[in-house]
């Protein structure tokens, strides 16, 4: 069996310098020889690709904590008693005040099926296990016109099926290509892991009060006396682990491609070769 996590350098000529861009081309060129093979076996791939990106939509951002950085609430122009601008010296423009505050961690996305059609995805179910969340992974159908609630892991999942192919009816899934120096293989996991939603309305973001949903809430530690950050209940089942102690969590990155195109489809294709490969272990 064809390993395809291994990235065959053949596949397109490259410069093999260790660096983002050719890590990406690897990756590309290595997904664009799947896509080939898998359109050979299964030539609709191509007439399947976002043929449910307009029906299927992002609703809202989830999220946890207060480790997602710093965003900025407020912005104006400093100005003196008589309401002039205030000039900066240094660089002789009018100064500009900008408040910012800190802004809870993205930990996941809402995503609504507004199609006439069934679709799949997968996800983990938390219960509790003792004092820890343990997670359990299954298949499930966001019937339409129901929302579901995935951890990027699983949204970014979700988005490699070539019905929808990264892109949404409000938006996109952008991805960075996590490609491993040492072996050369991809880093599946990671690249899951890292996935985020941009809006496509210009002026709009994910980080708004009006599209963001807080999942969690204050709750006192019995054992310490503490104020501690706890999951929503309505949530636990797929969020749960983060009630667990906290691990070192990996960051997202903005890799942005516009448009339609076999490159996106391939991407979307070898993620989901490289998963069946690993189920077959």
């Amino acid at each position: 069996m064809e390993d395809y996590k291994v990235l065959d350098m053949e596949t397109r000529k490259v410069d093999t310098k260790k660096s983002k861009d050719d890590r990406k081309l690897k990756l590309i060129a290595a997904a664009e020889q799947v896509l080939n093979e898998v359109a050979q076996v299964d030539p609709t791939i191509i007439s399947k690709a976002n043929r449910l990106s307009d029906k299927v939509a992002v609703v809202n951002s989830l999220t946890f904590g207060e480790t997602g950085g710093l965003k900025e609430v407020e912005r104006y122009t400093e100005k003196d008693e008589n309401g002039n601008p205030i000039i900066d010296p240094k660089t002789g423009k009018p100064k500009v005040v900008r408040k910012i505050e800190p802004k809870p961690e993205i930990v996941g996305y809402a995503v609504m099926n507004n199609s006439d059609e069934a679709i799949p995805y997968e996800t983990e179910v938390y219960r509790k296990v003792g004092d820890k969340w343990v997670g359990e992974k299954t298949s499930k159908i966001l019937e339409p016109g129901k929302v579901a609630y995935l951890t990027k892991y699983y949204f970014t999942k979700l988005s490699t099926a070539p019905e929808i192919n990264f892109l949404y009816a409000n938006g996109k899934c952008t991805i960075k290509y996590h490609v491993d120096e040492a072996s050369n293989t991809v880093d599946v996991d990671k690249i899951y892991a890292t996935g985020y939603f941009k809006l496509s309305e210009p002026g709009k973001s994910v980080d708004d009060d009006s599209f963001a949903i807080n999942i969690g809430h204050k709750v006192t530690d019995k054992k310490t006396g503490k104020t501690i950050e706890r999951v929503k209940k309505e949530f636990e089942e797929t969020f749960g682990f983060l009630n667990n102690e906290k691990e070192p969590a990996v960051r997202a990155r903005k890799v942005a491609k516009e448009g339609v195109d076999n490159t996106r489809l391939a991407i979307a294709v070898y993620l989901r070769k490289l998963d069946e490969q690993r189920a077959r272990v």
